[in-house]
């Protein structure tokens, strides 16, 4: 076997034959070359074989599962077969912009000390045309952090990291990550079992663990969606999404950490709100109403009576308000 690389880059995939290439031109394309790329394909039935057949490249190596599992276990295999000191991902619908890795790199060797490092990244609609920021929408998570600045661009997290995630997920995706392969020797893998909430669960995870976060305000991916209503699958994630919460609260009580339980039930709240809303604009009254009736486990709020009042009311209420809030920018 060749000398191991310095960066292993995991593409986990399933059904994106036509956006793979992007996403794997942008990462061999890089200008630090000693990497390896893994694409993890989940089982796809489409033409993603033939497009990875046509990659003539050393550096790409492919791991295909019979049958689909999801993109936890698809990150987990990613990590168990990379060889690279330092570990970064990349999305199948996501694209790194020309220099990422090497900056990357050339922070995790200036700041030994720095575990997990992330990016700000650009989000690309082209449904609605519109492009923005990920850290400007993310901004309530950042308000809660303790930070210390590294670098003019470059800023440490001291203290609130856990309470920050359940406040707004600024780190994205995976496609802005770098982590050293020793973390996952102290904190764990990607937890399998989880499709879509299995980032945020680590995150979660390893900031229980005297991890070491740091992010860069520079802007070092894109991520493009191609969706902008309230879907089925959305409304499936977010029940992935309370069981990582159930995980989250398991990992907390093991590290001693019940203060944090408080923060959990507001995110839970914050979880089932979002349902009532999600259901209302769908038209559906009664998994509102069930909704509505969850959210009152973990706390009250106004908002969630106005959601549950819109609900009962019909999906043109809730059209209604999307339409103003577009017109009158920052209105909640």
């Amino acid at each position: 076997m060749s000398s191991a690389p310095i960066v292993s880059v995991i593409l986990p995939t399933y059904n994106r034959a036509k956006l793979l290439p992007r996403a794997i031109e942008s990462v061999l394309s890089q200008d630090f070359e000693n990497l390896e790329l893994l694409v993890i394909d989940d089982g796809s039935k489409d033409e993603t074989p033939q497009v990875l057949a046509e990659v003539r490249d050393p550096r790409l190596h492919i791991s295909r599962f019979q049958q689909n599992r999801g993109i936890g276990a698809g990150r987990h295999e990613g990590v168990s077969l990379a060889r690279g000191e330092l570990i970064a991902f990349v999305d199948s619908d996501d694209v790194w912009l020309p220099g990422k890795l090497a900056y990357q790199v050339q922070v995790m060797r200036r700041h030994p000390s720095v575990d997990i490092l992330f990016s700000d990244y650009r989000n690309i609609n082209s449904l609605s045309g519109t492009s923005q920021n990920g850290f400007s929408q993310t901004q309530r998570g950042f308000h809660r952090l303790k930070l210390l600045q590294l670098e003019p661009d470059l800023w440490q997290i001291d203290d609130g990291l856990p309470q920050a995630l359940l406040t707004a997920n600024f780190i994205g995706t995976c496609s802005m990550v770098m982590i050293r392969r020793q973390v996952f020797l102290r904190v764990g893998n990607f937890d399998p079992t989880l499709s879509g909430p299995e980032d945020f669960e680590f995150w979660w995870r390893a900031s229980l663990c005297d991890t070491v976060f740091a992010f860069s305000t520079r802007t070092l991916v894109e991520r493009h969606k191609d969706r902008e209503s309230i879907t089925a699958g959305e409304i499936t994630f977010i029940g992935r999404y309370l069981r990582a919460l159930e995980i989250c609260e398991f990992t907390a009580r093991d590290a001693g950490r019940t203060n944090l339980r408080s923060e959990l039930n507001q995110a839970r709240h914050s979880v089932w709100r979002y349902l009532i809303r999600a259901h209302a604009t769908l038209g559906q009254r009664r998994q509102a109403c069930a909704a509505f009736r969850q959210s009152l486990r973990y706390a009250f709020s106004l908002k969630a009576c106005a959601y549950f009042a819109a609900a009962l009311a019909g999906p043109g209420i809730i059209a209604a308000g999307n339409r103003f809030r577009r017109v009158a920018p920052g209105v909640e």
